[in-house]
Parts: structure tokens; C-alpha cells; sequence
């Protein structure tokens, strides 16, 4: 159990157009959530602001400066906010009213981003659909694309009303941790974490409930499911294993962050760390991170004649932390296509889960596990660093040899025992 910070809407937010022209005809709209805008979540979101709209390239570090914002809705296009803590200083020094972001190729219901720990700026950050970019237009001879070649800021004949409230308090999160304790004596001690998240985003003010099926519950439906598997089969691996199901992951993978400041068993014995996210919908199957984690997930691939995907960083996820701990880890994860995304949606719910891609990504998350946890390595432990790529460390999966024995046994190390 851990203290952390909890951010939620606590009341709907709202956008509109206050004041537009389009065909010298006054008009205005009250726009939809969901459908057309989400609040932003992270460090900025929280406030309310009504002020004329000003096209401000992609408020990026630089865009800010020398320029008069106060109280002005700025409007940037794409990936905008890439550097968004120092993008908030400058924003919060414009004295900027609020922050309009367009958003492409997403389609409608836009997803709910994370929360962010952390107090909120007085900003309101929506993330908008191009149909409202446009409208935000109205009035003059230049259309998106045009403002995208366009470095300069823009002022805009629209004014915008818009507000959010997200509340900042203290939960006590909790991480759920079971040990599967090793057999071989001389390596008992050493342990090998798989790891999921199990929190979601919850419940928007308006009753909408995220309730995190593909981008939650998968990972550790499939670690459960391992866990189960190897009690009913009397599997005992040679290394201890450890399940994990981490807690406030959506607020910065906090859960995982704090074992590692926290571990219960030695990071210093901890040999690696397996990441199961997101394994529930989408035809590939990837791996993100490098090293000897990923190495595994490759060889296990190769045995059951499957291709992977492989983003060799280690930025993000719960994983993160444990390489930032100096243990060797990477992250198992099926994406889904964009044409049909559920991620951060309602529609992320159980009927959505697509089996065949949660049955491919727990098969070669059971098997790389056991191949970690199955015997002693041929080589003494390497210096602890994410730089280990010794494929000793790699173990075969210890088996016994059928038939199984009359009598209550289980497969320790290779030999059956009582």
C-alpha cells in the first residue's frame, strides 16, 4: 500500500464558440464531449477561459515567446505539447487562457488521456477534432493546411468559452504481489517478475465508464492465467517467480515506480522483469524494449514460428522503472489498428477482447517466463545494468519426463517430487 495522487473531472467539462462569422453571419455552437473534445489530463487541464482564438503553430518551446497571449485561446495543430512541462512554463508566463489542440486522424469518440500526477495548472487543454479546428476559421481565407506552412502566430475572428475541472487528491493505491517460491536451492533466491497493470481510468462525470478491457485487464487476465496454469500442471521453476498487478499505472506507472524504490524482494537478485500490456486486441504482436528480455521474447517467438514486432526503447511503461532500477527488462504489448481503436474508450470493455491475439500474447509470455525461471545459468550474473545482453542468462524450460507419477507430484527442477 502507497500513498498516490488521484485526478479526476469532477464536474463536465464544456466548449463553445461564443463568437464566430461565417458569411458575415454571427453564429455560435455549443460543442460535444466526447465527440468532439477531451480534456487534457497531464499538468495541464483544470480552469476555465474565454478569450479569442490564435493559431500558434505547434506550442512548442519557442512559440511562446514575444508574443502577447494573454488571456488568448491558442491554437496548435498534431503532436503538439511534445515537451509539455517546459511548453507549460512558457504558456503560464504568457498568461495564456487556455489551449485548443488539434488532433488528426482519430476517430470519433476521441480517447480519454491518463491522468498525470501532480497539481493541475489553471489552464483548460482540449484536445479538438479538425471539424472544430475549421470552424475556429470562420471568417477568413485560410484553411488548416495553409496555417500549418505557417511559423507566424495567427489571430482568429473566434472567440471560445471553455472549461474543466479535475480535482487533485490522496488515495492508497495498492500493489498486488504473489510468489511462486523456486525449487533449486542454489537459485531460489534469485527472482523473475512478471508484472500488468490493473488499474483503469474509471468514471467521467456524465456516468461514462472506462472500464479498460484490452488496455487494462489483458495483461493481467494473461498473467493470471499463467499463474493458474503452472499451479494446475505442478510447475516448479528453478528461480522464484513473482506476479505482479501494479496499481496507479494510468497516473505514470506509479505502482511500479514505488516497488522499485520498495522492492520486496532485491532488486540486486532480481534477474529480470517481464511486462505483459496491453495483449488483448490487434493482429502483431511487439516488444518493446532490448537486451535479454527482448532477446527471449524473440527465441520464444522462433519456437512457435511467430513474427514480432520490435521497438527497441524503454520509455515508457511499467517496465521503465525497473530498467531505470538496472534490471533487464521488456514489455510485451499487441496493438491494435486505429480504424477500429477502443484504447482509452467506453468501448473498451470485454466484448471487444479479441482472443486469438490475448491467447497469442500469453503464449509467448508463458514461455519466455518459464525459459527465465527454469534453471541456473551456465555463466555467473554479470555486473546489474540494463546493458546485459549475455544470452546465458536465457535457461531452458525444466521438464519432467512423462508420464506423471500416481500420487500427489509436482515437477520440481526437472524431477518429480511429492
Amino acid at each position: 500500500m502507497f500513498p498516490g495522487p488521484a485526478l479526476s473531472l469532477v464536474e463536465g467539462p464544456a466548449l463553445s464558440l461564443v463568437e464566430g462569422t461565417a458569411s458575415q453571419v454571427a453564429f455560435t455552437h455549443t460543442y460535444t464531449y466526447h465527440t468532439d473534445y477531451m480534456p487534457r489530463t497531464r499538468v495541464l487541464g483544470s480552469g476555465e477561459a474565454e478569450g479569442q482564438v490564435v493559431w500558434l503553430n505547434r506550442c512548442n518551446l519557442g512559440d511562446f515567446s514575444g508574443q502577447d497571449l494573454a488571456g488568448k485561446i491558442v491554437l496548435c495543430y498534431g503532436e503538439a505539447l511534445e515537451e509539455y512541462e517546459q511548453a507549460l512554463e512558457q504558456a503560464l508566463a504568457a498568461h495564456v487562457g487556455g489551449m485548443l489542440v488539434v488532433v488528426s486522424e482519430m476517430k470519433s469518440p476521441l480517447p480519454r488521456p491518463s491522468y498525470g500526477g501532480g497539481e493541475m495548472a489553471s489552464i483548460p487543454t482540449f484536445y479538438i477534432t479538425e471539424a472544430i479546428a475549421r470552424d475556429l476559421l470562420a471568417g477568413t481565407d485560410t484553411t488548416l493546411d495553409r496555417l500549418r506552412q505557417r511559423s507566424t502566430t495567427v489571430p482568429l475572428s473566434t472567440t471560445v468559452h471553455m472549461a474543466a475541472t479535475i480535482e487533485v487528491h490522496q488515495v492508497e493505491a495498492r500493489n498486488v504481489l504473489g510468489l511462486l517460491p523456486g525449487s533449486d536451492a542454489d537459485h531460489k533466491e534469485e527472482t523473475v517478475v512478471t508484472g500488468a497493470n490493473y488499474d483503469a481510468l474509471g468514471r467521467d462525470p456524465d456516468g461514462t465508464i472506462y472500464n479498460g478491457a484490452y488496455v487494462n485487464a489483458s495483461g493481467v487476465a494473461a498473467m493470471l492465467e499463467i499463474a493458474r496454469l503452472w499451479q494446475v500442471q505442478g510447475f516448479r521453476p528453478a528461480r522464484s517467480v513473482l506476479f505482479a498487478a501494479w496499481d496507479d499505472q494510468e497516473q505514470g506507472w506509479l505502482g511500479a515506480q514505488y516497488y522499485v524504490r520498495n522492492p520486496a524482494y532485491p532488486l540486486d537478485h532480481t534477474v529480470a522483469m517481464l511486462d505483459l500490456n496491453m495483449v488483448g486486441r490487434g493482429e502483431d504482436v511487439t516488444v518493446v524494449g532490448r537486451g535479454v528480455v527482448a532477446d527471449q521474447f524473440e527465441a520464444s517467438a522462433r519456437v512457435y514460428s511467430a513474427t514480432v514486432g520490435f521497438i527497441p526503447t524503454t520509455e515508457w511503461g511499467d517496465s521503465l522503472a525497473f530498467y531505470q532500477g538496472a534490471v533487464p527488462t521488456a514489455m510485451l504489448v499487441c496493438f491494435e489498428t486505429s480504424e477500429d481503436s477502443v484504447y482509452h474508450r467506453p468501448e473498451d470493455d470485454v466484448e471487444n477482447i479479441q482472443l486469438a491475439s490475448l491467447r497469442a500474447g500469453g503464449v509467448l509470455a508463458t514461455h519466455a517466463l518459464a525459459a527465465w525461471s527454469g534453471g541456473g545459468p551456465t555463466v555467473p550474473l554479470p555486473a546489474a545494468g540494463p546493458e546485459r545482453t549475455l544470452r546465458d542468462l536465457i535457461l531452458p524450460t525444466p521438464t519432467c519426463a512423462p508420464p506423471w507419477p500416481t500420487g500427489a507430484m509436482t515437477c520440481e527442477h526437472g524431477n518429480w517430487s511429492r
